[in-house]
């Protein structure tokens, strides 16, 4: 195996070959590309390898922060994890992937979400499971006589639309936390921007809804065009019908919407016929880690009405970072430090997607990831809020 240099950039040059890596990589045109190096050299840390002093790959993060049991965790959003095609199957990969944890120490975050086409890759280097992405596709036809309660706003305040998702995405286990700049990123689906429309739904004149979304139609104009979604969040039900329903007003030009959503959507439940109206294709994962596991443990929200503490011994397959904690929960709020001694072990993984609440501690005992006390594995189950898990955001 040649020898790999992780490194900051250094010379333009390199950003302009991570730009065509990115082309190759992904099969993106050129344009779209350039756009998201540009929003990376803005507000992303990015890392390139290089073997024999020749740029083999990278990968960029935004420094974020995800909602877990409503609080604000520190996290860096990783994309554009890549690697030149003739320098594949040489450990370049690898080798970026195991650099992931010191950069986050360096900077003060704790985990580090990914989309992930390979997560069998991912999973060798400590990342697992926090949901599956599906994307559903919807007849309008089921939507038009959907009505609420409220009325449309055509034109919502961006500032609005943001307050109300951070309220509607503490909810959630796993939604990030948009600082100002996140809504200013690039878009690299395949509407026209003159197709892409922004609609709000207000209830006693506060906002409580809000939809993005985009219309296509095929080559040649005729031909049923479709509406992508790529923001829906509402605080009440009203809101939830009335955009629906405003959606299905399309169906005489749109035959259907599609929404990336995960499997028990809302959509499921206010669909009469569901199960004639919606089609669901599998898409990409949603892959958590933990860099630092005192300080996500101590970060996140727990349950309000468990009190009482525990110790875990976390392997890591990076050299050097397993840990052995003992946490102390209670009113909502843990407290991790190091601990000599634990006696339930588990790996890094499982303990991601336990952590971020898309798997019981019970599930990772039956699959013989955590091995040890049961009194500790059900503690762990007792300790953790029952949120709904969900990453909205693509990067």
């Amino acid at each position: 195996m040649p020898e790999i240099i992780i490194r900051d950039p250094e010379r333009e040059s390199d950003w302009e070959q991570f730009e065509r890596i990115q082309v190759d990589s992904f099969a993106i045109p050129v344009d779209t590309a350039r756009a998201e190096v540009t929003a990376q050299r803005e507000h992303a840390l990015t890392r390139f390898a290089f073997v024999d002093g020749k740029l083999a790959g990278g990968y960029s993060v935004f420094p974020v922060s995800q909602y877990f049991g409503g609080r604000a965790v520190p996290a860096g959003a990783i994309e554009s994890v890549v690697t030149a095609a003739i320098n594949r199957r040489q450990g370049v990969g690898a080798a970026l992937m195991a650099d992931v944890p010191s950069l986050f120490q360096e900077r003060g975050l704790f985990l580090a979400p990914l989309w992930a086409a390979s997560p069998r890759f991912y999973r060798r280097w400590g990342w697992d499971v926090g949901d599956h992405s599906l994307l559903h596709t919807v007849k309008l036809s089921s939507l038009s006589s959907m009505r609420g309660e409220g009325s449309l706003d055509p034109a919502p305040d961006p500032d609005d639309a943001e307050a109300l998702y951070h309220q509607v995405a503490a909810s959630w286990n796993g939604s990030i936390c948009r600082p100002d700049w996140w809504r200013k990123l690039p878009d690299s689906g395949p509407v026209l921007p003159e197709h892409k429309y922004r609609v709000g739904w207000r209830e006693h004149g506060e906002l409580t809804g809000f939809i993005r979304y985009g219309q296509s139609r095929p080559k040649g104009f005729f031909g049923p065009g479709v509406i992508n979604v790529t923001d829906l969040y509402t605080l009440s039900g009203n809101a939830m019908l009335g955009l629906l329903g405003y959606i299905g007003g399309h169906a005489a030009q749109v035959q259907e919407m599609t929404i990336r959503a995960p499997m028990r959507h809302d959509l499921l439940y206010a669909i009469e016929d569901a199960n004639l109206a919606i089609t669901a294709n599998s898409g990409m994962t949603w892959m958590q880690r933990v860099t630092d596991i005192p300080g996500a443990l101590g970060a996140r929200g727990w349950n309000p009405d468990y009190s009482g503490s525990f110790s875990l011994e976390v392997v890591d397959p990076v050299p050097g970072r397993s840990r052995t904690v003992r946490i102390e929960i209670a009113n909502g709020k843990g407290h991790a430090q190091q601990s000599a001694t634990a006696d339930t072990r588990i790996d890094a993984g499982f303990f991601a997607s336990w952590f971020s609440g898309s798997a019981h501690a019970e599930l990772g005992q039956r699959l013989g990831r955590i091995r040890g006390n049961p009194a500790t594995i059900s503690e762990m189950d007792r300790a953790m809020d029952h949120r709904p898990v969900w990453l909205q955001d693509v990067f």
